[in-house]
């Protein structure tokens, strides 16, 4: 790229190198991993991470230092998994029963949008709260609490429960993620109510 000009490496015609060449001259002309668009010979997208310094004398640019990496593979694999994660949560959200992963300490990390709904609270308010205190009012975990019993044998536990506060009947279910081992890790839990009335 020896004796190319900074307009050869980053098009005009492209608004975000537009952008990227103001943040340049903003920036006292040094910019570092910033990142660009540009269209090979082949009429292929790149995404480009730009550290561009340039070279004043006299109060002139006369010539600049630029370093491109092409991190196209990292950019495509970051739009592969952003569409698995919303097509995972499109999943989780059709689920009608109140499903919730949990931390090791019993905090709910994410809940599908049934839990949402059960609560009439919004994500921020349910997300860092103890499954416990939440569902059940209670400063510590039931003793038969699934959760607890699921991370001793590593595999699924129930609970039937009546809820006095809500006149409910739940099925409570836990089950260790599959990067868990017993004793530790992640939780997914599922409430599914049952039927209302303070009679099994």
């Amino acid at each position: 790229m020896l004796g190319m000009r900074v307009e050869d490496l980053l098009p005009r015609s492209d608004p975000r190198n537009l952008e990227l060449l103001r943040g340049f001259v903003r920036g006292g002309y040094r910019i570092a991993d910033v990142e660009s668009r540009q269209m090979d010979l082949q009429g292929r997208m790149h995404w480009l991470s730009n550290s561009l310094v340039g070279i004043v004398d006299g109060g002139y640019r006369v010539r600049a230092w630029c370093l491109q990496h092409d991190v196209t593979a990292d950019k495509e694999m970051e739009a592969r998994l952003e569409k698995a994660s919303e097509e995972w949560k499109a999943t989780f959200d059709a689920i009608h029963d109140l499903v919730m992963i949990l931390d090791g300490q019993f905090r709910i990390v994410r809940m599908n949008a049934a839990v949402e709904s059960f609560f009439h609270l919004p994500p921020e308010e349910i997300r860092g709260a103890h499954c416990y205190t939440l569902m059940h009012g209670t400063a510590e975990p039931l003793e038969e609490c699934p959760y607890t019993r699921a991370t001793k044998s590593a595999r699924h536990e129930e609970l039937e429960r009546y809820d006095e506060r809500r006149d409910l009947w739940l099925l409570i279910g836990g089950d260790l993620s599959i990067r868990s081992s017993p004793g530790q890790g992640t939780l997914i839990e599922a409430w599914a109510p049952l039927k209302t009335g303070g009679t099994s």
